[in-house]
């Protein structure tokens, strides 16, 4: 009885390991703009990279002629399939000669990581970063994302 209990255990902990890398790769897809129920939308990437629980990568937001909002992101990975991330260095565009460029805001995300054998997806909400955490002008919105490549890897 206690080798079909290791079995157990042991499969039980390999599939727990490879759930953490499952969020590694390019993900693609829309970001809100004009609040949670607004259908105002850019092109939207994540680039992301885990190490246990913890997620490092890059936002893009692309906002259409070339111009996109880089950003480096950092979060945690949960045992529930939830994802939590934040915006933390705005990335200048290289070769534009505005001086002083900036991040308009930074975003935290929560995500839920749904994956079959089909398709994994990244569905979930974001918002402005702000000293006002229920203010009304706060920004905020809905992401959709899917695994466009899972070897192309931040």
């Amino acid at each position: 009885m206690k080798f079909f209990y290791l079995i157990g255990l042991s499969l039980f902990c390999l599939s727990s390991l490879s759930a953490q890398k499952d969020i590694e790769g390019l993900w693609e897809g829309t970001i809100t703009i004009g609040g949670i129920h607004s259908n105002d939308s850019y092109k939207f990437q994540l680039y992301l990279k885990s190490s246990g629980r913890k997620i490092t990568g890059k936002s893009i937001v692309h906002l259409g002629n070339e111009e996109y909002i880089e950003m480096d992101v950092w979060g945690t990975w949960h045992g529930d399939r939830s994802v939590y991330m934040e915006e933390f260095n705005f990335i200048p565009v290289i070769g534009k000669e505005e001086e002083g460029q900036k991040a308009p805001f930074y975003r935290k995300y929560q995500f839920i990581h749904n994956r079959s054998i089909w398709e994994s997806k990244l569905e979930g909400y974001w918002q402005e970063i702000t000293n006002d955490t229920f203010g009304q002008k706060r920004k905020r919105g809905r992401i959709t994302l899917k695994r466009i490549d899972k070897k192309n890897k931040a």
